[in-house]
């Protein structure tokens, strides 16, 4: 088993042939690296946590009465 980046690799590389399972279309993988494209034309991976970085706090609102809130 080849490591994370090598198996990410070959996954984007089978997805976007359309090999089985995925049987991508062509239109669906250019709408993909469009989207892909406006996402980081935003700047949204600058933003993200890096390794060793600490999650926020999070904090439950008063007004949640659900129990999965």
């Amino acid at each position: 088993m080849g490591s994370l980046q090598s198996r990410l690799g070959e996954f984007k590389r089978r997805f976007e042939a359309g090999a089985p399972p995925y049987n991508a279309t062509h239109e669906v993988i250019e709408t993909m690296h469009r989207a892909t494209a406006e996402l980081e034309g935003l700047g949204l991976a600058n933003k993200a946590l890096k390794i060793g970085d600490r999650a926020p706090q999070l904090v439950q609102s008063r007004s949640c009465r659900s129990e999965f809130c």
